[in-house]
Formats: structure tokens, sequence, C-alpha cells
């Protein structure tokens, strides 16, 4: 009796181990799997990450390269707009020198133009006051008559046709007051040139010698002021 019962209990044991057996060996299996099918999972998701970092990588050094590019392009492009702005300022200011350095060449210019007129009208009131000082008295209408003659003779050349028909008054400035035989000559050959006409006689003896006669556009300057004027005009060539 008790041989059978400890047969029993040996089956039992032996049962309940190869039950328990059983159960663990399909636990570890499961657990096994489980964790086979954890590693995929993980080793899957390790290769995701590591090629979402790749792309991130990737993206990161597209970006850095972009960004690079970019501030080489508006460092080239603040270069070349510095240079344009460089080139600008020094045309403008090789420009603004031109223009002062012409400026100054000009008023350089007009100073002796200037200058020189003012030396010509010294130069000529001077010799103007000396011939005044040197013709005097009888010598002086001696001059005057001369002078007046030689008008004469060169308005008889003019041909009739540069004398207007439009005249109606001829204007005659004198240096000495016109004596008869003058005036009457004067106003003979003027009768040949002209229709009729009035004159007005005036005096200036700022004229020196001779005298100046005016018809309509038309001047005969026989006074020797004016020769004295040419006179300075041609020294100054």
């Amino acid at each position: 009796m008790l041989i059978q019962l400890l047969i029993i209990n040996v089956l039992i044991f032996a049962g309940l181990i190869l039950f328990l057996r059983f159960i663990f060996s399909r636990g570890l299996n499961t657990a096994v799997t489980k964790l086979n099918q954890l590693q995929e999972e993980n080793s899957a998701r390790e290769s995701q990450l590591n090629e979402e970092l790749r792309r991130a990588r990737e993206e990161s050094d597209a970006q850095i390269k972009r960004g690079k590019e970019e501030a080489e392009a508006v460092i080239e492009e603040a270069k070349k707009e510095g240079m344009a702005l460089r080139l600008k300022i020094e045309e403008e200011a090789r420009s603004q020198a031109e223009k002062i350095i012409l400026q100054t060449k000009e008023e350089a210019k007009k100073f002796r133009e200037s200058a020189q007129k003012d030396i010509e009208n010294q130069a000529l009131g001077f010799a103007v006051e000396l011939i005044k000082n040197t013709f005097t008295g009888e010598n002086n209408t001696l001059a005057h008559k001369q002078f007046v003659n030689e008008v004469i003779e060169e308005i008889a050349r003019i041909p009739k046709e540069r004398f207007s028909s439009s005249v109606d008054t001829v204007r005659i400035i004198s240096a000495l007051p016109l004596d008869g035989a003058a005036r009457d000559s004067l106003k003979e050959i003027l009768s040949r040139k002209l229709e009729a006409f009035d004159t007005k006689e005036e005096t200036d003896n700022g004229l020196i010698c001779g005298l100046v006669v005016e018809m309509r556009g038309l001047v005969v300057d026989g006074s020797l002021r004016n020769r004295l004027n040419r006179a300075m005009s041609y020294l100054k060539k």
C-alpha cells in the first residue's frame, strides 16, 4: 500500500514536472518569439531612425551648403555693389573735379579778358587824352577837316544799293561843328544815295576828330576814336 502510494506520488510529481516543463517550454518559446519580434521591430525602428538621421544629416548638410552659397552670393553681390558704388563715387568725384577745373579755367579766362579789356580801355583812354593834348587848336581843326573829307569820300564810294530807301533822317555826329563847305558837300553826296531826308547834327568831342554818319542800319564811322579802337583790336591779335 505504501509502495503504491509512493509510486503514485512519483508519477504525480513526474507528471507535474512534465507539465511544468511543457508550460515553461511553451512560455519560453513564446517569450523567445516575442523577443525575436521585438528585436526585429527594434532593428526595423533602428534602421528607420538611421535612415531618418541620414536624411536629416543630408538635409542639414544641404541647408548648410545652401546657406554658404547664399552667403557667398550675398558677399559677392555686396562686393559688386561696393565696387559699383566706388566707381560711381570716383566718377562723380572726377566729374566734379573736371567741372571745378573747367569753371576755374572759365573764371580765369574771364578774368584775363576783363583785365585785358581794362588795360585796353586804359590804354585807349590814355591815347585819347594824349592825342587830345596833341591835337589842339589849329592842328585839331586841320586833322578834323581831313577826317571829315575822308568820310565824305568813303560815303561817295558806297554803292547806292546799300542805302535803305526808308531812311528819312540822317544823324551826323561830329567831333567839331561842321563848317558850311563840309556840310554842303556831305548833303550833296547823301542826296545822290537817298531820297528826301532830314539831317540831325550833334557834337561829341569824345570822337577827337572826324565824324560818324548813321543812316538806319548803315553807319560810317570816320572818327579818330574809332581808328584807335581798331588799332587796339589789331594789336590784340
